[in-house]
């Protein structure tokens, strides 16, 4: 069987992308797997990293008001549309799958004209403009949140599946991850990153709070900067002669590790991040990312704080001491840390990839 995955920009479409291929190859070691992507996403690392082929189409993304820049990528879709539908003629594919970003957008569309069963997957409750567009052209439309279905025309094929999470993060052993990352067992530890491209906020916020960390002698910290915030925090802590507890990082490959030892989590509010971080059970403080389209940042973490399996901090309400006080609070509070635990557990959808590959199976047997 051949497949085409496209998605990029950011680890919130890759990873998704990485975890159904690897769920295909699962279950048929001989799938041949081509992954799509733009040069300039995460994706030129994440792609070859999983072991899988990458090939470059070019386009850009839409904004959200009349400009020349438009019209250039309009320019850029065309171009894309030649180059995928040649990647298509090479590898011919029996399904192709998007999983996000506007690199989707050329791919999936040509895969639609040319009758090629397509399948589209959406993680948010607010679906982006690409998925939108490309709705009316897919085989099916795959949603982690049914909240999502409003968004797309009534005659698209929708199914509830959740977002797929790499195997990787639940097979994650704990003491194995912290000999791995150089952490301690007998530490609580906590876990600040700001997603693959980082938060400055929540870096910032985070410098403010470390002193405060440091005075709890039972508590760690692993915090990832990403890379453009790396140095500048780097140079800061060195200032502050922080000594152990403490492990900062620009980038960590190796995620489900973070993710296996941590005891509560500090991040934003992607829909891959959390699916993650429930598919672990782990409690958790989130940040909304206030920019995120239409918001879904905060409907995604107000969700998990509905359901009292995280906290919620608005990117504008964060500082140093609202970040220290609600994290040791939790930490002090074994009984309600446990609940937060049982209660992501039953937030998270394990068998998200599992169900993708079974409507692909279904699509090609049509």
């Amino acid at each position: 069987m051949k497949i085409l995955i496209t998605g990029g920009g950011t680890g919130g479409h890759i990873y998704p992308g990485i975890a159904i291929a690897k769920e295909f190859q699962r279950r048929d070691s001989q799938t041949e797997i081509v992954f799509v992507g733009t040069s300039k996403g995460l994706e030129t690392e994440l792609v070859p990293a999983a072991g899988f082929p990458l090939k470059i189409v070019t386009v850009t993304g839409l904004q959200r008001k009349i400009s020349w820049e438009n019209v250039k990528t309009f320019a850029r879709f065309a171009k894309g549309l030649l180059e995928a539908n040649q990647i298509i003629s090479q590898f011919k594919p029996q399904i192709v799958i998007g999983t996000g970003g506007y690199v989707c957008g050329p791919v999936v569309f040509m895969s639609g004209m040319r009758k090629i069963p397509t399948l589209i997957h959406e993680q948010n409750s607010f679906p982006g403009i690409t998925n939108r567009f490309l709705s009316r052209f897919a085989s099916v439309v795959a949603l982690t949140d049914l909240k999502a279905k409003q968004f797309f025309p009534k005659r698209a094929h929708i199914i509830k599946t959740g977002n797929p999470v790499r195997p990787e993060i639940l097979l994650a052993k704990r003491g194995e991850s912290y000999r791995a990352l150089g952490l301690k067992s007998d530490k609580k530890t906590v876990l600040i990153f700001g997603g693959s491209r980082g938060a400055h906020s929540i870096n910032q916020a985070t410098l403010e709070a470390l002193e405060g960390f440091h005075r709890h002698e039972d508590l760690q910290v692993l915090f990832i900067t990403g890379q453009k915030d790396f140095d500048f925090v780097k140079k800061r802590v060195i200032e502050m002669k922080l000594n152990g507890k403490l492990i900062i990082k620009p980038y960590l490959h190796r995620m489900e590790n973070a993710l296996a030892v941590a005891d509560i989590v500090v991040c934003r509010a992607g829909a891959t991040t959390l699916a993650e971080v429930t598919a672990r059970g782990i409690p958790s403080i989130l940040i909304p990312y206030p920019y995120a389209t239409d918001n879904h940042q905060e409907y995604n973490a107000r969700s998990l704080e509905d359901q009292e399996a995280a906290r919620v901090i608005l990117d504008k309400d964060l500082s140093g001491d609202k970040l220290l006080n609600e994290t040791t609070n939790l930490l002090q509070d074994q009984p309600l840390l446990q609940r937060m635990y049982e209660n992501s557990k039953k937030c998270g959808e394990i068998d998200a990839a599992s169900k993708i590959v079974d409507e692909a199976y279904k699509l090609l047997k049509r």
